[in-house]
């Protein structure tokens, strides 16, 4: 058995691996037996998000500290998180940000 982690190299970059550590200290207390596959570590975000088909793109976004409102969620836009992405996806006039259809979308 194997689990995807979806870290990438820009996560690894900004400096998680301390939380990577602790991550797969309670992974492992857990005692699946399952083997850890890092499919994304030698991508960054920005490769990830290119590489995704335009109905994906549209559905996904990140954040760290989303807003919840009722039964809507939605990205904070001020999250370090938040604030990478906005230099990776394009809205739809052509400036980069966060530019989601779905602001109740899943996070990526």
């Amino acid at each position: 058995r194997e689990v995807a982690v979806g870290m990438t190299l820009s996560d690894m970059r900004s400096g998680l691996s301390s939380r990577v550590e602790r991550a797969n200290k309670i992974f492992d207390a857990f005692g699946t037996g399952a083997k850890k596959v890092y499919p994304l570590i030698d991508m960054t975000k920005k490769q990830v998000y290119d590489m995704l088909p335009d109905e994906l793109r549209k559905m996904t976004w990140s954040c760290r500290t989303p807003v919840y409102e009722g039964d809507d969620i939605r990205e904070c836009g001020r999250c370090k998180t938040c604030m990478e992405m906005k230099s990776i996806v394009p809205h739809d006039d052509g400036d980069v940000g966060l530019g989601t259809d779905d602001p109740a979308g899943p996070g990526v």
